[in-house]
């Protein structure tokens, strides 16, 4: 079995631990030996992030999945200077994956979770449950897609882009890289980058402060 460390101990690290022990039942696959989380302490947390290059012939999941901080992903994963092959993709076994669709490394993938014919989904992205990718989709690296979100055909999301729960996004219209969309959001035209978008349908609030 692949020895697993999840990185942060927050409530998507134990969301990863769930589907994992669900892989687990159908097939053995993978051993979670603990987690790394710069805050917490207590059972089964292994150290800091700074620990990360102790352990050898491991893969690595990381859970950060946070509105509030997830325009820092990015940045924290690159700081850890672990190659992309060192991450785990992990796939709950009741989402459907279509065999022209691509996936990356690094990335969550929840139960419930459809992605139609020819997409493309980068590195370190994570898909909640209930979520529709359609046919040609293009999700960049680092990019969150909440619980509940539709996202129609070819449509582009660019790198560490954040889509709240049940928001919708129109098909051939892209969104910025670090872009927000707020929760239940009907999005039908393009989002610039760094914007954060509310309503139906979604109007510009604010820019992201980075």
């Amino acid at each position: 079995m692949k020895k697993i460390i999840i990185l942060t101990a927050a409530g998507t690290a134990y969301d990863v631990l769930s589907i994992i022990e669900d892989i687990n039942k159908i097939k053995p696959t993978y051993e979670v030996i603990g987690f790394l989380d710069d805050y917490k302490k207590g059972k089964n947390i292994l150290g800091t992030l700074k620990d990360i290059k102790k352990y050898k012939d491991v893969f690595f999941v990381n859970a950060f999945g946070s509105p509030k901080n997830y325009f820092f992903k990015k940045n924290l994963i690159e700081k850890l200077e672990i190659p992309n092959e060192s991450f785990e993709t992990i796939v709950h076994p009741n989402s459907f994956i279509a065999n022209s669709s691509k996936i990356g490394s690094g990335c969550i993938i929840y139960p419930n979770v459809t992605i139609m014919s020819n997409t493309h989904i980068g590195n370190h992205v994570i898909i909640m449950s209930q979520s529709v990718i359609n046919h040609d989709d293009v999700i960049s690296d680092y990019v969150t897609i909440t619980s509940g979100v539709k996202i129609s055909g070819n449509v582009k999301i660019n790198e560490c882009a954040y889509i709240g729960s049940n928001a919708s996004i129109i098909g051939y219209s892209e969104i910025g890289e670090y872009a927000l969309i707020g929760m239940g959001s009907v999005v039908t035209n393009d989002v610039k980058p760094k914007s954060v978008v509310i309503g139906n349908p979604a109007k510009f609030l604010r820019s992201v402060d980075i």
